[in-house]
């Protein structure tokens, strides 16, 4: 018998050098247009040309099946406006073998990533979102698989917000980190995830319990949203809703453990007649608080 257990309450890494990249010119168009990419010709999921950059205010649309890529730019560079988009539209489907950076690196960069339903990104190591002060972006309506771990706003001022509306499914390989700093030194800038009604972040890797969430940073729980987080996670998604780390929409959050699956679902709480509920469990009280969404 699964033992269930529920209450109702309320990271280092090293960033791969990369040479070569594929610019996608200054133009917007297609990702499948050879002659929109320098030097004619589409990215490979190998190294050299298989590192895609798009940045220089270009917006590019994926809507094709099979496209490869290795390392991923939105948005690199200092000095002008480097910021770059990418919409995957629905039947497209891109996968990568290297990293992918949501705002990459320097100034007032932006990276901007949209997966409309039906789109699908695969990746295959670390995302950063929001990296040495840039801004990075993604709402999901599709399919999104890290491949790696999820970092945001990451050294510096970074910053990364990450949207998940109804039907779309983020998978995390890796560990999570909002706000995270990446080596001895760096200060790390802020992260925000959003699962609206209907969407689901599941996160592969047992979170950290006390450095996963940042202060400053924030993972909101929205009513008919789900997270599943590897582990017993119920101890210490309490814990980052005490603090405000985890929010929501409702009342608060119901963790509960399943040790078959050995995962945490966690979720929001309707609305009551009142802004607190006591519940009793084991013997002891919990009072659920109200955390409005930031």
């Amino acid at each position: 018998m699964n033992k269930k257990i529920i209450l109702m309450t309320a990271l280092c890494g090293v960033v791969a050098g990369v040479a070569h990249a594929q610019d996608y010119l200054p133009v917007s168009g297609t990702w499948n247009t050879p002659a929109n990419w320098n030097g004619g010709a589409l990215p490979t999921g190998g190294a050299g040309t298989g590192n895609a950059r798009i940045r220089d205010l270009n917006t590019v649309t994926l809507a094709i099946p099979g496209a490869l890529g290795n390392n991923l730019w939105l948005g690199a560079g200092a000095g002008a406006d480097r910021s770059g988009t990418l919409t995957i539209l629905p039947g497209g489907t891109l996968s990568l073998s290297g990293q992918t950076f949501v705002g990459g690196s320097g100034g007032i960069t932006t990276g901007t990533l949209n997966i409309n339903a039906g789109g699908t990104l695969q990746g295959s190591d670390i995302v950063f979102m929001g990296r040495d002060n840039a801004t990075g972006f993604a709402t999901v309506d599709g399919t999104w698989n890290t491949g790696g771990a999820l970092w945001m706003g990451v050294q510096g001022a970074g910053a990364g917000t990450l949207m998940i509306n109804d039907g779309g499914i983020v998978t995390v390989n890796g560990q999570l980190g909002l706000g995270w700093q990446a080596g001895p030194g760096n200060t790390g800038g802020s992260g925000t995830i959003v699962v609206a009604d209907g969407g689901q972040l599941s996160l592969l890797t047992p979170w950290n319990n006390a450095n996963s969430i940042q202060a400053g940073s924030v993972m909101n729980i929205n009513l008919g949203g789900t997270v599943i987080a590897s582990g017993n996670k119920v101890t210490s998604a309490n814990d980052y809703f005490t603090t405000g780390r985890i929010a929501t929409d409702g009342t608060g959050i119901s963790a509960t453990y399943d040790s078959g699956s050995n995962t945490t679902t966690i979720v929001a709480i309707p609305e009551p007649a009142t802004l607190g509920m006591v519940v009793a469990f084991g013997g002891a009280l919990l009072f659920i608080r109200r955390k409005m969404v930031i």
